[in-house]
């Protein structure tokens, strides 16, 4: 979001309450400044999130974050920080790439077998997984539209195996998303 600056305070608490050890709690809140000036603005607590990420798909305010191993995504409205939907998933979300219009979001999941690629919708917060008959692949959003480009590789390549020069194969395939999602 132009002129809005997000900062994050981590607060860390320790307590000597009498018992042996100390225990220590962890706070993060999340707050949103004017870089022309004015107070800081606290938009959420979020000291139930790790791994925290934040996207800006067109009129929203998307955070992703860890709980319990687990991606949680936290949409809030970008004028108040209200808290407009949660959507708990069962994904652990890594290597995150917004669509050029900001409509899509890919990201790979690393709790799933084969690491599959999903696509939110963020109109729907639908989640659908990258259809491919390889068994792994790698994608990346043309620069000016919704175009997911997506490289599949067909024996892991890059393993830690021997690969065979007579069995390796890749293809490369293109997916107008925003055309798929009108159908």
């Amino acid at each position: 979001i132009t002129e809005t600056v997000y900062v994050l305070r981590r607060t860390m608490v320790t307590y000597d309450d009498g018992e042996p050890g100390e225990r220590t709690e962890v706070f993060k809140d999340l707050y949103a400044i004017d870089p022309g000036g004015g107070a800081p603005r606290h938009v959420a607590d979020v000291s139930d999130l790790d791994d925290l990420r934040m996207l800006f798909p067109r009129d929203q305010v998307l955070l992703m974050g860890e709980r319990n191993g687990r991606d949680v995504l936290r949409v809030l409205d970008p004028s108040t920080g209200a808290l407009v939907r949660e959507v708990e998933t069962a994904a652990r979300y890594h290597g995150t790439r917004l669509s050029p219009s900001g409509r899509f979001v890919a990201v790979a999941d690393n709790a799933a077998s084969g690491v599959p690629i999903h696509l939110i919708d963020t109109e729907t917060y639908e989640i659908v997984a990258v259809p491919h008959d390889g068994v792994w692949l790698e994608v990346m959003w043309a620069n000016d539209r919704d175009v997911l480009v997506a490289m599949i590789d067909y024996q892991l390549s890059w393993s830690l195996e021997e690969p065979d020069p007579e069995a390796a194969r890749m293809r490369f395939v293109a997916w107008d998303v925003a055309q798929l999602a009108a159908t």
